[in-house]
């Protein structure tokens, strides 16, 4: 990264998505995906759109990895939610 850290990066990216989405934040948390990489997952809801959002991003190397969920019936199921997002594996 030649401008800015990891977290900055990332901040920036969820930044776009919620605009691009006109959603509000309802939370948001870094974590380090396998132990190894800088990432976020936050939970958004668009009321202009009557969606609720999950969504992570994942930062490997010089690449960015995301992943939604959106649902217009209401929030997410917990076991949904970790079996989609648990399905994500980094195949090198």
């Amino acid at each position: 990264l030649q401008n800015g850290s990891e977290t900055d990066m990332i901040d920036v990216i969820q930044m776009q998505v919620l605009q691009g989405m006109d959603a509000t934040e309802l939370s948001s948390r870094s974590f380090k995906y396998n132990d190894e990489h800088q990432a976020k997952t936050l939970s958004a809801r668009s009321d202009k759109s009557n969606i609720d959002i999950l969504y992570n991003i994942i930062l490997v190397d010089n690449r960015i990895y995301q992943l939604g969920m959106f649902s217009s019936i209401g929030p997410f199921n917990n076991k949904d939610s970790v079996d989609f997002m648990g399905s994500f594996q980094l195949e090198r």
